[in-house]
């Protein structure tokens, strides 16, 4: 953080994301403060710290992107390392067991506490992959490509459906901004999503909630919405009667893992309602308008202004898009890897969408370096 704030530029915009983010870490601390003070169990400080760690880190990454976007790179760089080194674990664990297809591979993924949090890496690391297969070239095309194929491997192979949905989204949107121009690498990603179905049959796992075939198959009990949702509606509306309990304030941190009503979960999985159950509904008004406003701004810039060609932009909309699927199904407020992903993609739109452009530049002074003199 400190860092983040040295390097800042002085412009006013770059004092904004620092601002909300204080603002919503402020509330979270108080509305904690009060869950714990009325004796609210856990109210669980290490999911203050968590969540606060993360909110920072779209103003930090907003600072430094604004001072140098080729960091990206390096962090693009980053995802694709651990993208590699979960794929090298997975078959170091498959060919190691004498059996994997009756495996637990729902708990039993290496690296990950269960399968799902997997399903959200993998689904934000197919939408970079595809990114890169159109936003760059040589080397970084090459890799990029095997980065998406291993991405969909392990989306079909999962057979988790918001890791599908947010694919589905994926594919869309990188379709409409590149179909009509790079058809041939386009033919190249449907071979490579053809031979990933493929192989994700090789490695069949005897397992009902995973496959591509799950996203057609619900298991659950139940019909209408229940049965659709694979029990989730249940969960949602129960999050619904806990926040209207404690509007304002939210009942502190980690409170689901209390009150839950099914056991194996601890978390609502549905980041519309997980941070205004802890929070209360001021910081969670605040939190999400600034997520939806800010991506706004940038499906703004995108496609009223044109700015096809912004590729930071396109990755910026995108991944975050990908995300916020997933915050409707899953726990990305919840966990570690995607919220710091979700935040780095809303860092990106933020730095992009909010930077002053040469041309506003021009007309306040003769620009040395980059800069006004």
């Amino acid at each position: 953080s400190v860092m983040a704030l040295v390097v800042s530029p002085r412009e006013r915009w770059c004092l904004v994301a620092w601002g909300f983010s204080s603002v919503v870490v402020l509330g979270v601390f108080l509305s904690n403060s009060i869950a714990f003070l009325d004796g609210v169990v856990p109210s669980s400080w290490e999911r203050v710290r968590d969540f606060c760690g993360q909110i920072f880190m779209f103003s930090i990454l907003s600072s430094l992107f604004s001072e140098d976007i080729r960091l990206v790179r390096f962090l693009i760089s980053g995802l694709y390392a651990g993208l590699f080194f979960t794929t090298m674990l997975f078959f170091l664990l498959w060919f190691s067991l004498d059996d994997p297809a009756q495996y637990d591979w729902i708990w039993g993924v290496i690296n990950f506490v269960n399968i799902r949090h997997l399903g959200m890496f993998v689904s934000a690391m197919l939408f970079i992959s595809l990114w890169g297969c159109f936003y760059s070239c040589g080397a970084f095309r090459v890799a990029s490509m095997l980065g998406y194929s291993i991405s969909f491997f392990f989306v079909v192979w999962s057979g988790g459906r918001a890791a599908i949905l947010s694919t589905i989204l994926a594919l869309l949107f990188v379709a409409i901004l590149t179909m009509w121009r790079q058809w041939k690498i386009w033919l190249c990603v449907v071979l490579a999503s053809i031979l990933s179905v493929w192989i994700s049959t090789v490695f069949f796992v005897d397992n009902s909630s995973m496959g591509i075939g799950r996203f057609f198959l619900y298991e659950r009990g139940g019909g209408g919405l229940e049965k659709v949702s694979s029990g989730r509606w249940s969960v949602w509306l129960h999050a619904v009667s806990l926040i209207a309990d404690r509007p304002i304030w939210g009942w502190g941190g980690d409170i689901y893992s209390v009150v839950k009503i099914r056991p194996e979960l601890s978390q609502v999985h549905n980041g519309f309602l997980q941070v205004p159950l802890e929070w209360g509904l001021l910081v969670g008004s605040i939190f999400w308008c600034g997520v939806i406003l800010l991506m706004g701004r940038g499906v703004y810039f995108l496609f009223m202004k044109r700015r096809y060609s912004e590729k930071n932009l396109v990755l910026g909309v995108g991944l975050g898009g990908v995300m916020l699927v997933h915050c409707m199904f899953d726990g990305v407020v919840y966990h570690g890897t995607p919220f710091a992903i979700f935040m780095f993609s809303l860092a990106l739109v933020f730095s992009v969408t909010t930077k002053p452009t040469v041309e506003t530049l021009a007309h306040n002074g003769p620009i040395i370096k980059g800069k006004l003199k």
